[in-house]
C-alpha cells in the first residue's frame, strides 16, 4: 500500500535502517560517555525478525481504515514528521516516537489489561487526549501510515510490558524518554 506522498515499503525499510544506524551509534558513545540510567538504547526495529504473538493483529486480515486510524492516533500524538522543516535530530526522534507510540498500542491490544481490538484500544475512555480533543480526526502524516502499516502488518519489537506512554511516569518502570514523551512498562 501506498501513502499519500507515494513513500513506499522499502523507502521506510531504508528509514528504519539509518534510525537502527543511528541508535548503535548513539549507543556506542553513551555507554563510552554516560552510565546507564535505566533507558534502554537498543534499536526499535530490527531488519530481521519481527516480534508478533497470536494476540496481536494478524498481518494479512489489516485494512486501511485500521492502518489510518493508527496514522491519525500516532500523528496527532507525535506531531508531523512532514509539514514543517525540522533538524535530523528533532526529525529523527519524532520517527522513532512514531514506532513507539505505534508499539505501545499493539502492546496493549494484546494484553490482558486492554481491550483487544485496535479500535477499542485507542477510544477507551481517558486513554488517548487527542481523542477527546478530536485531534485524532485531523489527517495523517505520510511517514506515520508507513509505520503503522508496519506496526500492524509485522508487530513490534519493543517489549511486550511497554504499554504507557506519558509525559510522566507510569507504570513500573522506564523503558525510554524520547524528548518529554516517556514510554513505560506496566
Amino acid at each position: 500500500m501506498k501513502s499519500n506522498s507515494g513513500i513506499g515499503v522499502v523507502e521506510v525499510i531504508i528509514i528504519i535502517a539509518i534510525l537502527v544506524a543511528i541508535a548503535s551509534i548513539a549507543t556506542v558513545a553513551s555507554a563510552q560517555t554516560t552510565p546507564s540510567v535505566g533507558i534502554s538504547t537498543s534499536p526499535i526495529f530490527s531488519t530481521e525478525q519481527y516480534q508478533t504473538t497470536d494476540d496481536q493483529i494478524d498481518g494479512p486480515d489489516v485494512t486501511e481504515e485500521q492502518i489510518d486510524l493508527l496514522a491519525r492516533l500516532i500523528t496527532a500524538e507525535e506531531g508531523y514528521a512532514t509539514s514543517h522543516e525540522i533538524g535530523t535530530e528533532a526529525y529523527n526522534n519524532i520517527l522513532e516516537c512514531y514506532a513507539l507510540c505505534g508499539g505501545v498500542v499493539i502492546n496493549r491490544i494484546a494484553s490482558d489489561e486492554f481491550p483487544d481490538t485496535l479500535e477499542e484500544v485507542i477510544y477507551q475512555p481517558g486513554q488517548y487526549a487527542v481523542v477527546d480533543s478530536g485531534a485524532i480526526e485531523k489527517p495523517y502524516d505520510d511517514i506515520a501510515w508507513e509505520i503503522a502499516e508496519e506496526l500492524l502488518v509485522y508487530g513490534t519489537e519493543i517489549p511486550d510490558d511497554v504499554v504507557f506512554q506519558a509525559q510522566f511516569m507510569q507504570g513500573s518502570s522506564l523503558y525510554r524518554q524520547v524528548g518529554n514523551q516517556l514510554f513505560c512498562r506496566r
